[in-house]
């Protein structure tokens, strides 16, 4: 077994895995062991967990080993049989040495075992397993292996544990889980990300946390957070949530609630809680009614962040007192009149930093450490004397300044500050902006007028058609603490630093995102996004579209509005041969018409066109070329029939095709690009098989064919041979698996499951 220093035991330490899980498989897989790690996933802890042992007469896995080294909790459910098992006790008295020179943290559960039977190896099991160790392990070598046994078990039954069958669970197991997960959550360190942002909130927090009461479950309780915009309201919110919410029955943290509508906040809310993806409600009434019924007997803790009106609260708690009690709601606002509606409610103003916790952020920020550079302390006291004790400037100036030595360039920018009005908060954090390159200049705006609250990863998409470098410019925006990354890896920014993206998109005037703006000078939009509503005028539109000779993206959405499908080919068959992305999902015809030349066009989103038959066949076009082409996502369109054809695109990378169901083969064609990066059939439950590759494709790495149910055989992998991903899961009809499967050495992630 392996042997670990002291010096691993760093604080710094990175963990694998959250929980470990020990525990004897033919006692408790099928039960409690099943149900902890259903509910650890649920509560977003990463969890090892061996579903694939095979226990006797094997030595311990060293995989096993690593992944308990790994982790920072390790949980061990003591069963009758566990002492039968040396893979068992292997695994303890891994985890106790880790205790002991790690700090991991051991979480022991008793099931259907006394703790004294597993301190003292009495208990016919226990006394039964040792005699039988004893008697296999007579040698010295084996002799100390079962003393290590025997000690690793009395230290473990020492510890404060969970007893199945004591008094406080009386066998009930999901009162035991509960208790379980609560005693790990609260032993959580915050995520490393937001140790900088928490610099002068300790105290607050504290203050929180004492009026939160979250330890008293016979009061429900609302938190009112309120104060001026950029004062740390949400961050202190965030961090309260991740520290407490796994101790509910379910959470939920609605971001930036009026930025979205009431319908679709609620539908986030039911869903996050009851963790179901299917809830549609049709008008905030319903909604309300249902949010009440569906959560009424359960313990929750939601936040509504950024509310600044009562129909919101009315639309998404209403007056509080239908909640269970034990549940929590914090709300986040800059009125404080708002909270007047809450028979019981705790108020908090969020005031600014003093002075000494302001400088403290500050550098943090700007030198990675708790206090300035030398040489910098008068510089960076003026930063923060300016900085009024505000959070967000604290931080986006700092950020700004990190990495620079030139103390020129911090006077330059604090001269910029000085020339600005005291309450003019926006405008003092542009030098933020003013200091990025040119490209990083542009992420940003496309992001503020357009993408923000959207996947990172279809941000990237998006932008790398237009190339733009987005992956290393948005990482480049969120060190500057322009950008945020949040719920799902969705991009975010906050109020005021959205509100200085627009006014400098204004300026500029190359992107509009509001219909009004079409008109005024459409020959310099090179941006556009068309969020149409049902009473706005088309035509004016498709006329300004017209004009745009400079356009290189455009994005068409509706607004609770239906565009007949002539009025959607005219702006089909108008637009402009600048285009580099077109993103126009749920188009409503069945086959759309492009102007003959599209050259510049590297990115192609259809996506959601229900009605769509056919994509376009560009090879029916001669003159019509997208050489440039790197993307095509037409993801669930239901009724798509067939694939377009590929000889006119050599150089796409990605082709996103799921949940088209009535799609049943692929234009051969896809044989001859050899640029491809992955490809997304899932749930293309008619597709039954895949064209035979002629050539190598080495650049594929992703191959998504889930749920495809039709499919009776799969490609050759031998012309694939840089796979790194490859899902076959629920292709229920599938004879065979390529026996070249066996040959891919990239191979890193398999689903074979329910084939």
């Amino acid at each position: 077994m392996a042997s670990i220093t002291p010096s691993q035991s760093s604080s710094t330490r990175k963990f694998t895995y959250d929980v470990f899980l020990s525990f004897r498989g033919e006692d408790t897989r099928k039960n409690i062991v099943d149900h902890l790690y259903h509910w650890l996933k649920q509560k977003g802890l990463h969890t090892f967990k061996d579903d694939e042992r095979l226990e006797k007469g094997q030595p311990i896995a060293p995989t096993l080993l690593q992944a308990i080294q790994e982790s920072r909790f390790a949980v061990v459910v003591f069963s009758k049989t566990y002492a039968s098992s040396t893979w068992c006790l292997d695994e303890l008295a891994k985890i106790m040495e880790c205790k002991e020179k790690l700090n991991q943290v051991v979480v022991p559960i008793f099931y259907n075992i006394d703790p004294s039977q597993v301190r003292k190896q009495t208990g016919r099991s226990f006394e039964e397993a040792f005699a039988k160790h004893e008697e296999n392990f007579k040698d010295d070598e084996g002799k100390a292996k079962v003393e290590r046994w025997r000690k690793a078990l009395k230290e473990a039954g020492n510890i404060s544990g969970h007893h199945l069958e004591g008094d406080e669970y009386n066998g009930f197991e999901i009162r035991c889980i509960n208790a379980v997960i609560a005693d790990i959550s609260k032993q959580l360190p915050p995520p490393p990300s937001v140790h900088k942002s928490l610099v002068g909130l300790e105290s607050r927090l504290e203050e929180i946390t004492t009026k939160l009461k979250v330890w008293d479950e016979d009061v429900k309780l609302v938190l009112g957070l309120w104060g001026m915009g950029g004062i740390g309201k949400t961050t202190i919110a965030r961090v309260t949530f991740d520290r407490f919410s796994s101790g509910f029955d379910g959470s939920c943290f609605l971001y930036d609630i009026r930025k979205h509508g009431l319908e679709a906040s609620q539908e986030k809310l039911l869903s996050k809680v009851l963790k179901e993806n299917s809830i549609h409600i049709d008008n905030a009434e319903e909604g309300i009614q249902m949010i009440q019924k569906r959560l009424e007997w359960k313990k929750v803790l939601i936040v509504l962040d950024d509310v600044d009106h009562r129909d919101q609260l009315d639309k998404l708690v209403g007056d509080g007192e239908w909640l269970r009690n034990g549940s929590r709601v914090i709300i986040t606002t800059r009125d404080r009149h708002l909270f007047t509606q809450f028979s019981v409610i705790e108020c908090y103003e969020v005031k600014k930093l003093e002075e000494e916790k302001a400088l403290e952020l500050f550098s943090w920020h700007a030198f990675k450490k708790e206090n300035p550079k030398n040489g910098f302390e008068d510089l960076s006291t003026s930063f923060v004397a300016h900085a009024g004790g505000l959070p967000l400037a604290l931080k986006v100036w700092g950020s700004s300044l990190c990495g620079q030595t030139d103390q020129k360039v911090w006077e330059s920018k604090l001269e910029k500050i000085k020339g600005i009005r005291d309450g003019e908060v926006v405008e003092k954090l542009r030098i933020s902006y003013d200091g990025l390159d040119e490209e990083c200049k542009e992420v940003f705006l496309d992001i503020v007028c357009f993408f923000r609250g959207k996947r990172r990863d279809v941000i990237e998409e998006v932008l790398d058609g237009c190339k733009l470098n987005p992956v290393a410019n948005i990482s480049m925006l969120i060190d500057r603490c322009l950008l945020f990354e949040y719920d799902w890896h969705r991009i975010h920014m906050h109020d005021l630093i959205h509100e200085l993206g627009l006014n400098i998109a204004r300026e500029k005037r190359s992107r509009r995102w509001r219909l009004n703006h079409l008109d005024d000078e459409p020959k310099a939009v090179e941006s556009l996004l068309l969020s149409f509503k049902c009473d706005e005028n088309i035509s004016l539109c498709i006329e300004a579209v017209k004009q745009m000779t400079k356009l290189k993206m455009l994005i068409v959405g509706y607004h609770k509005c239906d565009l007949c499908s002539s009025e959607e080919m005219d702006i089909m068959s108008c637009l402009p041969r600048s285009l580099v992305v077109l993103k126009f999902q749920s188009y409503r015809g069945p086959n759309p018409s492009f102007p003959m030349e599209m050259k510049k066009l590297t990115y192609l989103d259809l996506s959601s066109s229900d009605s769509l038959l056919n994509t376009p066949n560009f090879a029916k076009t001669p003159n019509l070329e997208m050489k440039n082409i790197t993307l095509i996502d037409l993801r669930f369109c239901s009724s798509l029939l067939e694939t377009p054809n590929f000889t006119m695109m050599p150089n796409l990378k990605y082709l996103y095709l799921s949940k088209c169901e009535k799609l049943k083969e692929i234009h051969p064609s896809i044989e001859n690009l050899t640029k491809l990066v992955k490809l997304d059939f899932n749930k293309c439950r008619s597709l039954e098989k895949l064209p035979s590759f002629n050539q190598e494709m080495k650049n594929i790495t992703h191959l998504e064919l889930k749920s495809c149910s039709s499919l009776i055989e799969t490609p050759d992998f031998a012309l694939i041979p840089n796979l790194e991903y490859l899902n076959l899961s629920q292709c229920k009809k599938l004879k065979q698996i390529h026996p070249s499967i066996g040959n891919l050495m990239e191979l890193v992630k398999l689903n074979l499951n329910k084939c």
